[in-house]
């Protein structure tokens, strides 16, 4: 009679259930990477927005002197906010020394679906090694980038040190960086 003994049959068993094995393991690690890249994408588009609100709203938002995105490492989340100083008074010089500080309470929400908004499942933001970004400010209109490292004291305006947004893998396998240059300018 012709066909398979058991034995051949359970090598082949134990070689497809060892294929397929593999195959989820790499299908895991491929998916964490498609998200980072769709995160660190959905970051650089928000960054993008919030510049273009600074431009689109110059001298149209009454009390609204900018619009910028905070990076809040610690608690896993980003916001886009529109920088409304305290009192409700004329915006500030961009070279005015109210703009070295930034407290919480001149950040009002653009929207709520922008507001606090955490990565995608698998994917964590991550503290950089001195050049992680806090917070960028655009300012109208040209609009001037106010870049920070803490999120509550802006560098110099021209200053020539771009900051990172860093993303990684909750399982750490893969990372990525997103860079806000001094002129505006978002690589990732």
């Amino acid at each position: 009679m012709k066909g398979f003994t058991i034995i051949e049959l359970l090598v082949v068993l134990g070689i497809t259930a060892m294929l397929s094995a593999i195959a989820l393991g790499y299908t895991g690690v491929a998916q964490n990477q498609i998200t980072l890249s769709v995160e660190s994408a959905k970051i650089a588009e928000t960054i993008l927005r919030a510049k273009n609100l600074a431009i689109a709203t110059y001298s149209t938002a009454p009390g609204i002197c900018g619009y910028g995105v905070s990076i809040d490492v610690p608690d896993n989340e980003y916001s886009i906010f529109a920088y409304d100083p305290a009192g409700g008074g004329p915006c500030p010089s961009v070279a005015s020394t109210t703009l070295t500080g930034l407290s919480t309470a001149n950040e009002q929400p653009y929207s709520q679906s922008t507001w606090k908004v955490r990565p995608g499942t698998g994917v964590r933001l991550v503290q950089g090694n001195g050049d992680g970004l806090g917070a960028v400010l655009f300012y109208p209109p040209a609009p001037a980038t106010l870049l920070s490292l803490t999120g509550d004291a802006f560098l110099p305006p021209g200053s020539a040190v771009p900051l990172n947004v860093h993303l990684s893998t909750v399982d750490g396998s893969a990372s990525t960086t997103i860079t806000v240059s001094p002129a505006g300018q978002v690589t990732f």
